[in-house]
């Protein structure tokens, strides 16, 4: 009824108790902070989930092109300087909008160079490779992240900001994760993998997701395992054996085990290879 209502904690949530009943409306005023690369705007927060959702926005300006992930249906205007953009979404409880103006450029134009972070994890059963690519792009803009997945993993998931999807190719080599953006994307951007294999007998040679088409690359490559596995170091190609004082902190910190043994190498095409053993219970 246009009052304002007590509140109180409840579970880690903002909870209104009331006696009455029936259909309520409830108008909430939220402050929501912008994120993303140069060249977007990205909002992403959680609602209540109801029947149906409707969303109503708009940007001070023109140029930009709304888009809302999971919408069912969109009208998007223009008029008076202003963008208005209406839509209506299945049930849900989250809003991810990505508002982006293309800053033009072209992948062929753009400086790449690649800083690749990887954890190795080795079970049992299953080898999963967690992977941060990080681009630093100069002189231009680029739409296009293309990765090369090492030969015998398989990809699980891929993500990145900007509205980045993907799709994959097959080659003799291993697979070609050809990742896109909405939007050109200059200065820094970051795409997370998650690559995952069997473990089979035991032998497992593991090169690094590399960025195609990158001028120079740099990786780190830390490896953590159970303490029912004997993980053996059997050499590698273009890769050096740093220990894991020197890898970077945020490698380390996002591992669940102690990380064991570290790698670092400066160019693609790098390769390790292990050979794990499984101890008595």
């Amino acid at each position: 009824g246009g009052k304002p209502v007590a509140l109180r904690t409840q579970n880690g949530y903002q909870v209104w108790v009331t006696d009455a009943v029936g259909e309520t409306t409830v108008e909430v005023n939220v402050v929501v902070p912008a994120s993303g690369p140069r060249g977007s705007l990205e909002y992403d927060f959680f609602v209540p989930r109801t029947p149906v959702t409707q969303f109503d926005c708009h940007f001070p300006e023109v140029g930009i092109e709304p888009r809302l992930q999971g919408a069912v249906r969109e009208d998007r205007t223009e008029a008076n300087g202003v963008t208005e953009l209406h839509a209506w979404l299945s049930p849900t409880s989250r809003i991810h909008l990505v508002g982006f103006r293309d800053l033009g450029g072209d992948a062929k134009d753009a400086r790449v160079y690649a800083e690749t972070l990887s954890l190795l994890s080795v079970e049992e059963r299953t080898v999963e490779l967690f992977t941060v690519m990080r681009y630093s792009i100069l002189e231009a803009g680029t739409r296009r992240f293309d990765i090369a997945v090492p030969p015998g993993f398989e990809v699980v998931s891929a993500d990145g900001a900007g509205a980045f999807r993907y799709t994959l190719e097959t080659t003799d080599t291993g697979s070609i994760l050809h990742g896109e953006t909405a939007f050109a994307i200059r200065d820094a951007y970051e795409v997370s993998l998650r690559l995952e294999r069997s473990l089979g007998d035991g032998a497992l040679n593991v090169a690094p997701p590399h960025a195609i088409g990158a001028e120079r690359e740099t990786g780190w490559l830390g490896l953590e395992t159970i303490g029912t596995l004997q993980v053996e170091d059997k050499g590698g190609e273009a890769v050096v054996d740093i220990g894991v004082a020197q890898l970077p902190a945020e490698l380390v910190q996002n591992a669940v085990s102690p990380v064991l043994e570290g790698w670092r190498y400066h160019e693609a095409g790098a390769t390790l290879h292990l050979t794990a053993t499984a101890l008595p219970e």
